[in-house]
């Protein structure tokens, strides 16, 4: 389990991708010593403390879900916190040794919220039946067979699309 501050709180963009709205905070397993995370602007993104605690600073934008993984509620956190670290390994603030924990934190974050997805976001009707009949126990199985497959979606496809994409444009909101 990732500790965390509980719900992020962020927006979409009419230009495209998600943006935090306030500050959110992760702990990462990631320990690559305490650092600054920057746009090209030199507007803070983030900082990272020698503990693995990683804040995202409101306003950080980033493009959603990595690969073939469908942009959801239960993974907006998750994509969040795997985009900002991929963000620092670009910027040499971590090591490429590191990835594999970064894919971790995408991994654990998805699979603690998407069991409390509500039935609303469901989208097909058995897996709505399903869950009414056999409750919270499926939920979290599913929510677990949902996270590896996105986890294996991201592990296959993330790197290679963000090796290729064009980074979302960090900006500040001008008031």
């Amino acid at each position: 389990m990732i500790r965390n501050a509980g719900p992020l709180h962020y927006r979409k963009r009419r230009a495209g991708g998600y943006e935090t709205t306030a500050e959110w905070w992760f702990i990462s397993p990631v320990r690559g010593g305490a650092f600054v995370l920057r746009d090209a602007d030199g507007f803070a993104l983030g900082r990272m403390a020698v503990n693995g605690c990683a804040t995202v600073s409101a306003f950080f934008s980033w493009g959603g879900a990595s690969g073939p993984v469908i942009d959801r509620r239960a993974n907006m956190a998750a994509s969040c916190a795997h985009d900002w670290l991929y963000l620092a390994h670009r910027q040499g603030l971590l090591t490429d040794e590191e990835r594999d924990e970064s894919d971790v934190v995408y991994r654990e974050l998805y699979i603690e919220r998407a069991s409390w997805v509500p039935e609303a976001e469901i989208g097909a009707p058995w897996y709505r039946r399903a869950l009414r009949s056999v409750g919270k126990t499926l939920s979290r199985i599913s929510a677990v067979a949902i996270g590896h497959i996105d986890y294996a979606g991201l592990r296959l496809f993330g790197r290679w699309s963000a090796d290729r994409q064009a980074e979302v444009e960090q900006r500040r909101l001008v008031s």
